[in-house]
């Protein structure tokens, strides 16, 4: 299996984290943690299915992806709370789902994605995809200051701030924000939190050497207790703490937490 990840073009930075590609011949099974983004997907592996560009919503446990043959994919993995203004759909709708990108972007979905399966090189479907996204960042609204606030602060604290402290910073109330939220989101800012922090906690654990210290990041992390960190952790990733470890070593699992550079 080949993952890559690329960067966007400067204009789009503040709206997609990256453009990434995947490469696998034969059935590979992987399990995707949840990461509070959202991703188009265009496929152009043979025979082209349906959903041959798709939108994926975010999501709010693990899934595992057993894929029947060869797997040929190039996505873009929006920033938290950026989707909806350059794809023009209720994203909060697409929770836990997925739907054609015709739904969003009508004829012109299947233009690009033709576009992009004709290009001869790499490069060249990075070339076009990033034209296309700029087209559409051209006529997109502008972004909320309000959510990509409250957005950044449940990051930058590794989802460990409360939901006044996210209300204070996107200047709302917190009923407000946990409607507005949820619908440039796509989650609402409890689970957004709980899913940073899973993040954070990932790569911590593949950061230290050994064996993890459980009782140790349990605590680092916020949890009431290591019966709590379990809990959360197995709601989530679908996996206890140890068993995810144990499934990494054998390659079915995400091995780094995704890329929301900052520059």
């Amino acid at each position: 299996m080949q993952y890559r990840e690329h960067r966007p073009s400067l204009p789009l930075k503040s709206a997609v984290a990256c453009y990434w590609t995947l490469l696998a011949d034969g059935a590979a099974t992987h399990r995707v943690l949840p990461d509070g983004s959202l991703d188009v997907l265009f496929s152009f592996a043979d025979p082209v299915t349906s959903r041959d560009a798709a939108i994926v919503g975010a999501m709010t446990h693990a899934v595992v992806v057993e894929p029947s043959g060869r797997v040929d994919l190039l996505g873009v993995r929006f920033r938290p709370g950026e989707a909806a203004r350059l794809l023009g759909l209720p994203v909060a709708e697409l929770t836990d789902d997925a739907t054609e990108l015709h739904a969003a972007w009508g004829a012109a979905s299947r233009s690009l994605h033709g576009e992009l399966g004709d290009s001869p090189t790499p490069e060249g479907r990075l070339r076009a995809l990033d034209r296309a996204l700029l087209h559409r960042l051209d006529r997109a609204a502008a972004p909320d200051p309000g959510m990509r606030a409250a957005v950044a602060l449940a990051r930058g604290t590794n989802g460990r701030s409360a939901l006044v402290e996210l209300a204070r910073a996107a200047g709302l109330t917190p009923r407000t924000l946990e409607r507005r939220f949820e619908r440039a989101v796509g989650l609402g800012p409890k689970t957004f939190s709980r899913v940073m922090r899973l993040q954070a906690l990932v790569a911590a654990v593949l950061a230290a050497p050994g064996r993890p210290d459980w009782a140790a990041l349990a605590a680092d992390f916020g949890f009431y207790d290591q019966a709590h960190f379990i809990h959360d952790f197995r709601a989530l990733a679908g996996l206890t703490p140890s068993e995810y470890v144990r499934e990494l070593s054998g390659g079915a699992s995400d091995r780094a937490a995704p890329v929301f550079p900052s520059s």
